[in-house]
């Protein structure tokens, strides 16, 4: 019936059908005419569900955990879905692995994060030397990212109240902010009004 409804039917299914995927379609929380952007975290919930839905339809006959549930709740299925032609797409960051920090601020920036001076909440990331800072759009924490040259040497999650590390972990993966590629916000902007 509602969103609510729809994230504890999800919880118990992750629990029961594990590790089969189960995903969450909230709705957006605000209308396309009202020219508001939804928070990041719904837009990242809502990506990661369609592209898991994308992904699962071309992989189900040898995925080993079979097809993805997605529990959404009647306000998210009546809305408009933007074509996935037009949606940017999140990327991962690596322990370990080759960041160049000007490619990867133009990619967040495409994924609809903003860029702040320190990183308070979702869907913001800040860069100071050799560190970058990002508070992935479906994350609970916000992540660190401490680069040897372009080789990132050291990946943890850090609290946003105290700016403190606390822990370091393998991967992240950042999933985007923002419906729309910047190239087509624009012109949904002008198709809205």
């Amino acid at each position: 019936g509602d969103d609510r409804a729809a994230r504890d039917l999800a919880a118990d299914l992750k629990q029961f059908l594990a590790p089969r995927p189960v995903c969450l379609y909230p709705a957006r929380g605000v209308r396309y005419e009202s020219h508001l952007a939804p928070p990041p975290h719904l837009v990242g919930l809502r990506i990661a569900a369609l592209d898991a839905l994308i992904e699962g339809s071309s992989a189900v006959g040898g995925a080993p955990e079979g097809a993805p549930v997605v529990v959404a709740g009647a306000v998210a299925l009546a809305e408009k879905v933007p074509d996935p032609e037009l949606r940017p797409h999140g990327f991962t960051i690596d322990k370990g692995g080759l960041l160049d920090l000007d490619d990867t601020t133009a990619q967040l920036v495409a994924c609809g994060y903003e860029r702040v001076e320190q990183v308070e909440e979702r869907g913001q990331f800040a860069l100071r030397g050799d560190i970058l800072d990002v508070y992935p759009a479906t994350e609970e924490r916000a992540v660190r990212c401490e680069l040897f040259d372009i080789e990132v040497e050291r990946l943890t999650f850090f609290s946003t109240f105290t700016q403190r590390s606390l822990e370091e972990v393998e991967r992240v993966e950042l999933a985007p902010a923002a419906e729309l590629a910047p190239e087509h916000r624009e012109l949904a902007e002008i198709a809205a009004a």
